[in-house]
């Protein structure tokens, strides 16, 4: 009987959660989409202006609130809130119920700024000192193996796709031996970078604290620096091999200069702003980092654009890890601690709704069908060279025995990808 009453529960949940749905959100979608094609008539929404922008956010609100209900359904059957939430999105997107077109989701980018700056914050806020002191060395071995064995494997794998007559990237075959190793080295690059967003969402989901979670979240805003540099020393090396272009130094010395070391330094004055959001006991008054946040990253695009339109030479500071160096700064220094975090847990289930519902809008369904065996090989590939690189990074950094439940386990939090891999 309890096994029965268990399973019943089990399917009853997920039940009540599409009941729910279908009575309440499925009309309301409806109705938009009639709203929709009737704005459509009287105004040419592809066109911009306040009626398409009003038209683009009230269906991606429609859209949200039915992954707030739907996505609930997904922990029951043992995966992340999350994945709920981009299936939901993927499915009411721009390939499949049209609910919203390319030029509406194009429309709502400033989410992923919002969302990126609020994750990036309780990234950096979740790497303790104490706790980071502890790992230290574990970080630098296992980030070292993980970016150098992965950039190894995944570079020959994508050698080996696009040769002559494989039929899985035809449209790269035509390249020159030397351009097609070129790219296979961005790919390489590409591929050494993990996901702060999706870690720190699942950590949130499970309440998760201690050395395991704090290794993880230091290789992955570790990995992000090795694969700045990489990335962009393979771009310069590609231009030269596919475009005749000149080798850049200097773009090379921007990213180390600019991109990484005045970004974290940039990102310790930020942190110290942030320590000051925290005094005031209004509580409300700290939630001002929020837009604080989506300002810092909307800064950096538009100084990088204005360095670009302007020809002068291009300036791109890491809003990434800017706001993870903030974090990190306020969440070890400040006195009034238990501010920073009440918002960022607060906050953390509602930011996490509209972020991967809005991922899972402009995953580009026809394009990933597409080069769905490149992708699946290579995703194999990336998995191995993780597994390998993060056993032998910890066991070189002391972790023993070397079949220990945190060596064996250590890889599959590394697996997510995005960040600074999608910029």
């Amino acid at each position: 009987c309890a096994s029965s009453c268990t399973i019943l529960r089990v399917i009853q949940a997920p039940t009540s959660r599409i009941h729910d749905w279908v009575t309440t959100t499925l009309p309301m979608s409806s109705a938009w989409r009639q709203t929709r094609l009737l704005s459509v008539e009287t105004d040419d929404t592809s066109e911009g202006g306040g009626t398409a922008e009003f038209v683009s956010w009230l269906g991606y609100a429609l859209i949200v609130f039915s992954a707030r209900a739907l996505g609930p359904v997904f922990p029951r059957f043992g995966l992340p809130l999350i994945t709920g939430y981009l299936i939901v999105g993927a499915i009411a997107g721009p390939y499949l119920v049209h609910l919203l077109t390319t030029t509406d989701v194009g429309r709502l980018s400033i989410v992923t700024d919002f969302a990126l700056a609020f994750i990036a914050f309780s990234a950096g806020a979740e790497l303790y000192m104490p706790e980071l002191r502890k790992t230290i060395k574990r970080i630098a071995y296992a980030t070292t193996t993980i970016c150098l064995i992965s950039f190894a494997i995944t570079v020959v794998g994508s050698v080996g796709l696009m040769g002559p007559g494989t039929g899985i990237l035809p449209y790269l075959e035509d390249l020159s031996p030397q351009c097609r190793t070129a790219v296979s080295t961005v790919i390489g690059s590409i591929m050494m970078a993990r996901s702060p967003a999706s870690a720190i969402a699942v950590i949130k989901e499970l309440k998760a604290h201690g050395p395991f979670v704090s290794s993880t979240l230091g290789i992955t805003v570790l990995g992000d620096l090795f694969v700045l540099v990489a990335f962009s020393i393979t771009v310069s090396l590609a231009s030269i091999s596919c475009k005749g272009g000149e080798f850049s130094g200097g773009v090379i010395g921007l990213t180390i200069g600019v991109g990484i070391i005045a970004s974290i330094l940039l990102g310790a004055v930020i942190g110290l702003l942030l320590i000051a959001m925290m005094i005031p006991k209004n509580k409300y008054f700290h939630f001002v980092i929020l837009p604080f946040g989506l300002a810092i990253f909307v800064g950096c695009k538009e100084l990088k654009a204005w360095t670009e339109e302007s020809g002068q030479t291009i300036v791109g500071f890491e809003p990434l890890l800017m706001t993870i160096t903030a974090g990190f700064v306020c969440g070890n220094y400040s006195k009034h601690l238990n501010h920073f975090h009440t918002v960022l847990s607060s906050s953390g289930p509602h930011v996490f709704l509209l972020f991967f519902t809005y991922v899972g809008l402009t995953l580009n369904l026809p394009v990933i069908l597409e080069s769905l065996g490149f992708a699946i090989i290579i995703t194999i590939l990336r998995a191995v060279s993780i597994f390998i690189g993060a056993v032998l990074g910890l066991y070189a950094a002391g972790s023993r025995p070397i079949q220990s439940k945190f060596n064996m386990n250590m890889w599959m939090t590394l697996l997510t990808q995005a960040g600074v891999s999608l910029v």
